[in-house]
């Protein structure tokens, strides 16, 4: 796989405070450098107005089997072999599905 991904974990998952409640998340770096393929490709056409056509853009990832990344961990970004940045996150794992040779994934970008 040509790309290299940073995988953030929320360590606060699970944990409540002493009113019983959720504790806010807390993004640590879980998993650095893990070898993926991130790419982008048209998902949707939106019509802006009458004259235009905005075209909404998807992102994809696949990882190796065996990774330890769930749809409740982060993108923070993945970037080429050599460390030029590709895409910059952070962005949800969601749908992650078990193929016979990767995982795959749909990102959707937190703003």
């Amino acid at each position: 796989m040509t790309h290299r991904a940073a995988i953030l974990r929320d360590v606060n998952a699970g944990e409540n405070d002493a009113g019983g409640q959720p504790l806010p998340p807390d993004w640590q770096p879980h998993l650095a450098d893990v070898p993926c393929r991130c790419w982008a490709e048209p998902s949707e056409e939106v019509s802006a107005d009458g004259d235009r056509t905005v075209v909404v853009e998807g992102r994809r990832i696949i990882f190796p089997v065996g990774t330890d990344v769930t749809e409740a961990d982060r993108v923070a970004r993945v970037t080429d072999r050599r460390g030029n940045l590709i895409f910059d996150g952070p962005a949800r794992i969601e749908g992650l599905v078990r193929r016979p040779d990767h995982l795959s994934a749909v990102l959707e970008v937190i703003e």
